[in-house]
């Protein structure tokens, strides 16, 4: 072989090297579309160096076979990196995961969830989950069911809301739901997700927040009957998951439904970030002086006005905001009679 022709060589062999080694990294680190690129030029340049150098002097015929044999090995290598990246892009522990997206105009601005340095103050994980044995809960299903439940609880805690961290052992069913023994350990309990909703992104948040604030508002307890502070709960569930989630709860005409829809009314007008804070204050207050006195014989929407009015009272320093948000539960007939 001509001293030249070695030169030639050499630098071929090295170029085709060089591509697959590029291709490699490509299809985990840039993009897919040039680690196809990058295949199709190891393609060309392997099979420059069989026609010329490696079987000089063959029939076409055999170069050709050998050129075939080149193009599978490439195009099954091919096949090869884009399932591995395709895997790799989609794995549930990006951060992505943990954070729901806006959806709509009227969605959270940034500040609203959970800020960046507050969460770096947080310990990876604070929840204890346990998922009972079933074969839809593969791994990274329960990967990304822990983030996003995670991100719910991260999100109710920065409200200033003291979310339980222990957590019943989450199973399926046909539905939502709890089963709690009361008085009893938390590993007695069980929260549900519906089987046809485990790949449902708002799923682990929803089934998270109908413990929660059952546990927040003491309604589980069996010792100290209160239908008003269950109700709500299925009220604070349904207005926080739509809230988190930034998509509207939708329609209902039960009394619970109705008072979610009038919160998210207020939200559509003044925000997340007040409406938030005033929901959690009236979470706060139904706590804080929902069984003294005269509230423990109010029915649930005056017993829910009257702490939906503290909070507010709590927040707006002028009052300017009062009478509109009077005016939004006026409408869905949530104004108590002989209510100024």
């Amino acid at each position: 072989m001509p001293n030249i022709s070695r030169i030639v060589a050499g630098g071929l062999l090295a170029l085709f090297v060089a591509l697959i080694f590029e291709a490699l990294s490509v299809f985990g680190i840039i993009s897919m579309l040039l680690g196809h690129l990058c295949v199709l030029g190891a393609g060309i340049v392997g099979a420059l160096i069989i026609a010329t150098e490696l079987i000089p002097g063959k029939p076409t015929k055999h170069k050709a076979v050998w050129i075939a044999v080149l193009a599978l090995v490439l195009f099954l290598f091919d096949r090869w990196g884009s399932e591995y990246k395709s895997r790799y892009e989609s794995e549930p522990h990006r951060a992505s995961a943990l954070l729901p997206a806006p959806s709509d105009k009227n969605s959270a601005p940034p500040d609203v969830r959970a800020p960046l340095a507050k969460q770096a103050l947080l310990p990876p994980h604070e929840l204890k989950l346990i998922f009972k044995n079933s074969p839809l809960f593969t791994k990274p299903r329960q990967d990304r069911i822990g983030a996003r439940m995670e991100s719910f609880y991260r999100y109710l805690a920065n409200l200033g809301l003291n979310p339980p961290e222990e957590v019943p052992p989450i199973g399926t069913g046909r539905t939502y739901g709890t089963v709690v023994v009361d008085p009893g350990p938390v590993y007695m309990d069980t929260i549900r997700i519906p089987e046809n909703a485990v790949d449902d992104p708002m799923a682990p948040a929803r089934a998270y927040a109908i413990y929660c604030f059952h546990v927040l508002l003491g309604s589980f307890a069996t010792t100290i009957p209160d239908h008003r502070r269950e109700s709500a709960a299925w009220i604070f569930e349904g207005y926080f998951v739509a809230s988190f989630s930034g998509k509207h709860p939708g329609p209902s005409a039960s009394d619970t439904g109705k008072w979610v829809g009038a919160l998210w009314d207020v939200r559509q007008r003044y925000g997340q970030k007040f409406t938030d804070e005033m929901v959690a204050l009236t979470l706060k207050s139904l706590n804080d002086l929902g069984r003294t006195g005269e509230n423990r014989e109010l029915d649930l929407n005056r017993y829910f006005y009257n702490s939906l009015m503290s909070a507010e009272f709590a927040l707006d320093n002028d009052l300017s905001t009062l009478p509109r948000i009077k005016e939004i539960l006026k409408r869905r007939n949530l104004v108590p009679p002989q209510t100024n």
